[in-house]
């Protein structure tokens, strides 16, 4: 009488064909998602793509000026180099000696001028 209940006890773990079959056509190896991930994804994601898309990227003048003044006391060439071929990528009809000069009175200007009129000039020009 034991080895019976043994035997239906194995036969109860097994599981049958038709329980295998049953298994295959649910999880026969496709991957979806659940409509709440997508979106939680979209309400995270979208407002940092609109946001990047906004056009509201304008620098702050006393954030620029400052920049000037700091690239201009810790590498003066280097921030004359970089807006000289700034200028010249910009307006390729001048020469190599205007755009110097012109770079030279921007950064001068930019630095000795007060927050108001470098947001001027960052408005014109970005």
């Amino acid at each position: 009488m034991e080895t019976e209940d043994l035997s239906m006890e194995t036969d109860a773990v097994k599981p049958s064909m038709e329980q295998k079959v049953a298994a295959r056509a649910v999880a026969d190896g496709k991957v979806g998602l659940d409509p709440v991930l997508i979106l939680n994804i979209v309400k995270v994601i979208l407002p940092v793509l609109i946001k990047c898309f906004a056009g509201d990227d304008q620098p702050d003048p006393g954030q620029v000026r400052a920049s000037v003044a700091d690239q201009n006391e810790r590498q003066p060439r280097r921030l004359r180099r970089r807006m000289t071929a700034r200028i010249l990528r910009e307006d390729r009809s001048l020469s190599r000696d205007q755009a110097e000069a012109l770079a030279e009175a921007t950064i001068d200007e930019s630095l000795a001028q007060d927050d108001a009129a470098v947001a001027g000039y960052v408005k014109l020009h970005i």
